[in-house]
């Protein structure tokens, strides 16, 4: 039977050139080693001697060339080993016996070795993270397989925080997948960053994306704030957003959307209009007087039923002036 996690392959055949000289193919050294330790029952099987005999038979040298190759296969039996996490004492042995089989240093295998240890730590942090849960059990078994594995504890904490810090990014991604940050789903993420000793915005989660999240659910799930502002508003009228603003009524497109300067002013969005107060100029639209919008780079155009189309630009996005538009329509004409 086959000893994982060595496979068994055909070798590769010479190039005419090669055929012509009847020169052998180094690589095929390589390949035929592997496909011994695949063969027998136990990698101790295998030695030096025919290490030594492939090295003559294909004229090459195996620990020179294909030292990479050898590392590759190395780190492949350890990982093989720790698919249940631990090590038994017959599998100490055939790493030992490889590690002479292939000829590393002592640097070299705890290069391999902790490169594996690390992989093999970060894959059960992500299997206990799973349910987004890190209870301190959980934490207790996470050091007890650092202990197995005999990983330093200077190394325990940096892949720990790496860990940390992937984990909580994806999460972060896999909430922001609508671009919206619910109240529940940021509080998910509030739990499970304490669990871990961090927050959200200590995982590589930019702060203003998370901010602008949270406000795009709240403006279309949430109730929009209500504002104080300096205007005569009309009975059971409300002003939902406020900002300075320029009316652009006069435009040009010139490299991507710019805009002729109009009036500058304030924009207010309220429950029942659109209003700009301007300095040269003022307007008020009624929400039902509006037949659409066009959202641009720098501007947002109002369809009117009646008139010239205005268009606004802030100094921000005007996504979410846009957003906050549109649900005040939906609500007026309902």
């Amino acid at each position: 039977m086959p000893s994982p996690p060595f496979n068994t392959r055909p070798l590769d055949k010479p190039s005419w050139l090669r055929r012509i000289l009847v020169e052998p193919v180094p690589h095929n050294a390589l390949i035929e080693l592997e496909n011994q330790l695949a063969a027998c029952s136990d990698v101790c099987e295998v030695t030096l001697g025919d290490v030594h005999h492939l090295n003559i038979k294909f004229r090459t040298d195996l620990y020179r060339r294909f030292r990479k190759e050898l590392d590759s296969l190395y780190a492949s039996y350890i990982r093989f080993c720790l698919l249940d996490n631990a090590f038994s004492k017959e599998e100490v042995a055939q790493i030992l016996y490889l590690k002479s089989l292939f000829c590393l240093s002592e640097q070299r295998h705890s290069e391999v070795y902790f490169r594996v240890a690390e992989e093999v730590y970060s894959r059960n942090f992500s299997d206990l993270l799973s349910d987004g849960n890190f209870s301190s059990e959980k934490k207790n078994a996470l050091q007890a397989l650092a202990g197995r594995l005999a990983i330093p504890e200077d190394m325990q904490s940096r892949i720990f925080q790496a860990d940390v810090k992937h984990l909580l990014s994806d999460r972060i991604d896999k909430a922001l997948e609508d671009r919206q940050l619910s109240p529940q789903e940021e509080e998910e993420l509030q739990l499970l960053a304490q669990s871990l000793g961090t927050n959200i915005t200590d995982s590589g989660g930019n702060y203003k994306m998370l901010e602008e999240n949270r406000l795009r659910w709240q403006i279309i799930h949430g109730p929009l704030p209500i504002l104080d502002v300096p205007l005569a508003l009309q009975d059971s009228e409300l002003c939902h957003y406020e900002n300075q603003a320029e009316w652009l009524e006069d435009r040009v497109r010139v490299n991507d959307d710019i805009f002729r300067k109009a009036n500058k002013g304030k924009l207010y969005l309220t429950s029942k209009r659109v209003i700009f107060v301007g300095v040269t100029r003022n307007i008020s639209i009624r929400l039902r007087e509006i037949t659409g919008m066009e959202l641009y780079k720098d501007g947002i155009e109002i369809g009117k039923s009646r008139g010239r189309s205005p268009t606004f630009k802030t100094g921000t996005t005007m996504e979410f002036p846009a957003i906050i538009l549109r649900r005040l329509i939906m609500e007026a004409s309902s």
